[in-house]
């Protein structure tokens, strides 16, 4: 035998074993990089696909807050979308697109809607109920429709359903799904709408109709969808609730008593700690982790505190603190709303929304895994 025989074939297969790693080192570099942001949720992240819902205030239709300085109407998935393309190097900013609207691929995508639950129901939000009842049998499509009786009905797509609508588009396109940051704000009006179903009179025939909505449940199984589409666990970012206690439509519901705001604030917060573990329990034999944001120092601070300094030093004023800028429908609209950290009973104004983007873009930055992905 060839005294270096063995060590070619050892050299050899030293070779072909550092080859393997660096092609998937490479596959793993151009994977990683987040091109793409994806929204879900309901009126808190709804950029424009809900035209008609009336929202407390001087608008319709989403979103829903007060104009900026500048005149538009933005809210934080907007703003956060700036952010995103402000810290990407080189090429052109693209801005984000209601997926009712967009029409062509390639761009950041808001599938949110207001007035949605977690679920994979099309709820109507012009009913007068004191909650969302849902429209399956008559809905096909998100948006308005006419009934057999000629009248206008809204199709409003839970998370569900909006899950499902990005999958039918962009199912087919695994470099579009692995690039993208999917982003999930929701489950506010679940709870909502659960208790308006449990105050009602006829309480026991709706809860056999219509049921209660499960948030996390339905999370976690929006998630699962996501996952078994293409998208990676560490391309997800799922947002907790705010203190239940702090938001000005809960202190009108329960009168400002004392005793049941502290019971909501413990709720909300068994809730995201709860969500938390769901999502923490679906990684947990993966090598991926969801990413997880709670909100509820962030409003905590910002009530206390009654300003923000965003991250390019900017420096935002609350002096009105939780008082919202706007209390009764249609009213007229009241300058300095931006002075509010609400825009109305249920939600933020403009430059709310605008320092809770810079507080998430914040978070993200202190997840090492993910902050790569979205400066590479």
């Amino acid at each position: 035998m060839n005294r270096f025989s063995g060590k070619t074939v050892g050299f050899s297969l030293f070779k072909t074993v550092v080859l393997i790693l660096f092609t998937l080192l490479l596959s793993f570099t151009v994977q990683a990089q987040i091109r793409h942001l994806i929204f879900f949720g309901d009126s808190l992240s709804d950029s424009g696909n809900n035209f008609w819902v009336k929202s407390g205030g001087p608008h319709q239709g989403a979103p829903i807050t007060n104009r900026s300085a500048t005149g538009e109407r933005r809210i934080w998935t907007e703003y956060f979308t700036r952010i995103f393309e402000d810290s990407r190097q080189g090429g052109q900013a693209r801005s984000l697109q209601v997926s009712s609207k967009a029409i062509h691929p390639g761009i950041h995508l808001n599938y949110a809607w207001a007035s949605a639950e977690t679920g994979r129901h099309y709820l109507s939000d012009n009913s007068g109920k004191p909650y969302f009842p849902s429209r399956d049998n008559e809905c096909r499509q998100p948006g308005l429709f006419a009934d057999s009786r000629g009248e206008v009905q809204p199709c409003v797509p839970s998370v569900g359903l909006q899950v499902q609508q990005f999958i039918q588009q962009h199912g087919k396109d695994p470099e579009y799904i692995k690039s993208s940051l999917v982003v999930m704000l929701a489950g506010g009006n679940d709870i909502l709408n659960n208790l308006g179903k449990l105050l009602s009179e006829n309480r026991l025939k709706i809860l056999l109709t219509q049921g209660l909505s499960h948030p996390i449940d339905n999370t976690l199984l929006n998630i699962k969808v996501l996952h078994r589409a293409g998208v990676p666990y560490s391309n997800m970012l799922v947002l907790g609730l705010p203190d239940f206690s702090l938001i000005p439509a809960i202190h009108k519901l329960v009168n400002n008593n004392a005793s049941a705001l502290s019971m909501l604030s413990q709720i909300s917060s068994a809730y995201n700690r709860w969500l938390q573990f769901r999502l923490w329990w679906e990684t947990l034999f993966s090598d991926q982790a969801i990413t997880f944001y709670n909100p509820t120092s962030f409003l905590n601070d910002l009530a206390v505190n009654g300003s923000y300094e965003t991250i390019d030093g900017a420096s935002l004023e609350f002096s009105q603190g939780l008082i919202p800028c706007h209390q009764k429908p249609e009213e007229p609209e009241r300058p300095g709303c931006d002075q509010h950290i609400f825009y109305n009973l249920k939600h933020p104004s403009s430059q709310a929304h605008r320092a809770f983007a810079d507080d998430l873009w914040r978070h993200l930055l202190r997840q090492k895994p993910l902050a790569a992905k979205l400066s590479s």
